[in-house]
């Protein structure tokens, strides 16, 4: 395997890759906090913006060697209580600038 990424959505916190038990990457989100909608393409408040990447976590020469029989696993947190300070408000939504 040479490359995984994640994939989350709003309310996501983190994604982990395991094989058989072991960390192989770890993934986290990052919230935008530009709430002005004029200048806040890529950076808008109370939304996913970006997911840190596996790039560099899978061996960086080889990628990772895997045998029949290895099991990989997925895991993904996600929070969206009303308190998460990771958005402005308990109402915190809105449309998506693409």
């Amino acid at each position: 395997m040479v490359f995984a990424q994640s994939h989350l959505h709003t309310g996501g916190v983190n994604a982990t890759l395991y094989k058989n038990g072991e960390v192989v990457c770890a993934t986290e989100a990052e919230y935008g906090s530009n709430s002005d909608s004029a200048s806040n393409a890529r950076d808008e408040q109370n939304h996913l913006v970006r997911i840190s990447s596996c790039y560099g976590q899978i061996g960086k020469d080889d990628g990772i060697r895997f045998e029949a029989g290895d099991v990989f696993r997925t895991e993904s947190y996600y929070y969206g209580g009303t308190d998460d300070v990771r958005f402005s408000s308990k109402l915190a939504a809105g449309g998506h600038k693409k």
